[in-house]
């Protein structure tokens, strides 16, 4: 019985001829975990406001936490009623209620890879381009890794506020202590930009009717605010900030025994510092499961070999835009503990945090003489609830800018028959 020899450049996902390798970044890189966290905690305002912990091996697929709930002591808040001490024998005092509650949460993972190399190629061309493209890969790991954190404070965070010029406060907001997973109110579109004055509003609202905790700081107790920069601009119109020079480090971010600085916060100006977030959450309509239906920031574009990232123009000129107020305690980051198996069964170690890892895998197929590479990585992360109603994702409406320009008579052109 004769068997047809496949095409061995058909074979699964094999890559075999030079000409199909992607010309891109190259470099035999391992882990390099610290530079990843390093860069991450001191450009991202996100996993700045997250603390860090582990996620247990050997427990359970979803881990449990319990929060235990401010007690009820059945007594006035407002006139507790005393008696005359010498009444109080055998009296036992009014009972005090407790309760907790709970949530559950999973680790998670995302993967990906890199263009695939051939090292023929790579001997004879410009070997700073590889160099190059493994950095900006470094780099779009590390914004991956922001945007999760993102996107778990807009879905899981327990109150929003929808902005509206015709509404009060109260009907603006959705959500109350400990709950998780609360959607925007979208009986409106916002119909005007955040203001200073509502935002401190709603950061006294969290700390006095929610009592989420602010984070500290060496000037002091402070909330935080993640937005756009024109978001934050407009608010130092507002408070006429002309020239601001206070930066804040708050907090430090633990890898292994090396700390390193935390992200510089704004201010603060009245207890609430700025962060700048540089590719804001947006959008135009809300969707079917009462959250905006948000548009990509870029597009993939042809370039002169492969594509490149560009910005969306429907991003650029989208109507409505979402920022944070943010407190401490909200949710925690946490990682798998390092897990190579059980007796005989050992596993290579797996990196989780995002670290570039070149492979070369040989194999009599596809790669019988190792020409072939790439790099791979993952994320492995959860995410412990805490306090979700410590984040308050704000939707507010993008205004078109005054520019203040004015028309104004120009010069007459000069003409050689003016000097004749």
């Amino acid at each position: 019985m004769s068997t047809k020899r496949k095409d061995p450049s058909t074979i699964g996902d094999c890559l075999v001829t030079p000409r199909q390798a992607q010309d891109f970044g190259n470099k035999d890189i391992s882990r390099i975990t610290g530079n990843v966290l390093r860069l991450l905690v001191r450009r991202s305002p996100y996993i700045d406001i997250l603390d860090g912990g582990t996620f247990p091996n050997g427990v359970s697929i979803d881990q449990r936490a319990i929060i235990m709930e401010r007690p009820v002591m059945n007594i006035s808040l407002v006139q507790p009623a005393f008696t005359d001490d010498i009444l109080m024998c055998g009296n036992t005092g009014t009972q005090a209620s407790v309760g907790s509650t709970e949530y559950t949460t999973r680790l998670q993972s995302i993967r990906g890879v890199g263009p695939k190399l051939c090292v023929k190629q790579m001997r004879e061309n410009f070997q700073e381009s590889y160099i190059a493209t493994q950095d900006a890969l470094q780099k779009q790991i590390l914004y991956i890794m922001n945007v999760d954190v993102r996107s778990t404070l807009l879905l899981r965070s327990g109150v929003k506020c929808n902005v509206s010029s015709t509404q009060p406060f109260e009907n603006m907001v959705s959500g109350d202590a400990q709950r998780i997973d609360t959607v925007f109110r979208d009986y409106w579109y916002p119909d005007s930009p955040l203001s200073f004055k509502l935002l401190k509003y709603a950061a006294n609202y969290m700390h006095e009717d929610l009592l989420a905790e602010p984070f500290d700081s060496d000037k002091g107790v402070v909330a935080k605010w993640i937005g756009s920069l024109q978001s934050i601009e407009n608010m130092r119109d507002e408070l006429g900030v002309h020239q601001d020079l206070q930066y804040l480090t708050t907090g430090r971010y633990e890898i292994g025994t090396e700390g390193v600085s935390a992200y510089a916060w704004e201010g603060p100006y009245r207890g609430l510092v700025f962060g700048i977030d540089q590719q804001p959450l947006r959008f135009n309509t809300w969707g079917p499961n009462l959250l905006p239906q948000f548009i990509e920031p870029e597009i993939s574009v042809p370039t002169t070999i492969g594509v490149g990232a560009r910005a969306n123009p429907a991003y650029r000129s989208a109507l409505y835009e979402v920022g944070f107020l943010v407190f401490a305690n909200s949710f925690m980051r946490q990682v798998p503990d390092n897990y190579t198996g059980v007796g005989d069964m050992q596993f290579p170690t797996k990196y989780a945090q995002g670290e570039l890892e070149f492979v070369v895998l040989r194999d009599n197929d596809c790669n019988t003489w190792g020409d072939y590479g790439y790099h791979i990585y993952e994320i492995t992360r959860a995410y412990r609830p805490q306090r979700p109603h410590a984040v308050m994702p704000i939707a507010y409406k993008r205004c078109a800018m005054n520019f203040n320009l004015t028309p104004c008579t120009g010069y007459t052109p000069y003409s050689v028959t003016d000097s004749l």
